[in-house]
């Protein structure tokens, strides 16, 4: 499982579960640790969220008490930014959740090919992966006018 720049000819070959293997190992990884990181669960309480944790919150420290203006405004500013986050954070795992399927897609395509058409061109792998790159606002490297090889 290997990938790298052939002598600066401007090819990047991707070996045969090159990608599959970078989805499993890192995004796979990263995925899991969103659903279960205790920091981000607990963000997901102040924002209303029952599904991680089983809790909601509305106190940022004990003993603050709907009673005090300054607390109570300081907690829905909280929960207002920690909705906002969540938001923000649900987007990113939809777009990592469809990257981690279109980069096994492109691994399925290496694996189907006969060894002389092993290589996939950036526009086909450009092609491939253009709506998970789209959830982060950009598109593949090298830009729509690059027409070197992965």
């Amino acid at each position: 499982m290997s990938g790298g720049e052939q002598g600066g000819t401007g090819t990047y070959k991707v070996t045969e579960g090159y990608l599959q293997g970078l989805a499993d190992q890192h995004i796979n990884a990263f995925l899991e640790d969103l659903k279960t990181n205790h920091a981000v669960q607990m963000l997901r309480g102040f924002a209303g969220d029952t599904t991680a944790g089983g809790a909601t919150f509305d106190r940022i420290y004990a003993g603050s008490g709907k009673g005090v203006t300054s607390a109570a405004l300081l907690q829905d500013r909280f929960a207002q930014f920690s909705s906002q986050l969540k938001t923000q954070l649900d987007n990113f795992n939809v777009g990592m959740t469809k990257l981690y399927f279109d980069l096994g897609k492109v691994d399925l395509a290496l694996k189907g090919g006969e060894d002389s058409a092993s290589d996939i061109s950036k526009t086909a792998f450009d092609t491939v992966t253009k709506d998970a790159l789209s959830q982060f606002g950009g598109s593949a490297p090298g830009g729509s006018g690059s027409t070197s090889a992965i």
